[in-house]
């Protein structure tokens, strides 16, 4: 009974998390904003969890999202322009993607 319980909780926090990422992705491809890896990237790189989370969205194709996976696979392969630094005391403020990163457009 938990184990299902438990397995139902998983699948709504990943789906609700995807909901998010996705809604907040399409802005970094809008000519309109500059925060290019507030979403996307920033889930892939800062996730402790992203092994699991991808083998979810894997197994579910992506929520049949248009463009999430496209979105996804791009933001795995785009540069961390945080790592390694050490003058952030925790996961980079949007104000740091707008200086740091470089516009996609």
């Amino acid at each position: 009974m938990w184990s299902s319980r438990i397995k139902k909780l998983r699948k709504d926090k990943v789906e609700s998390t995807l909901w998010n990422i996705y809604f907040g992705e399409q802005y970094k491809y809008d000519k309109h904003y500059d925060y290019n890896q507030m979403f996307m990237t920033n889930f892939y790189n800062y996730n402790y969890q992203i092994d699991s989370y991808e083998k979810e969205f894997i197994k579910n194709n992506y929520y049949g999202l248009p463009k999430f996976k496209e979105w996804y696979e791009a933001a795995k392969k785009e540069k961390d322009y945080f790592e390694g630094r050490t003058d952030m005391e925790d996961d980079p403020h949007p104000i740091d993607y707008k200086h740091l990163s470089n516009p996609i457009k």
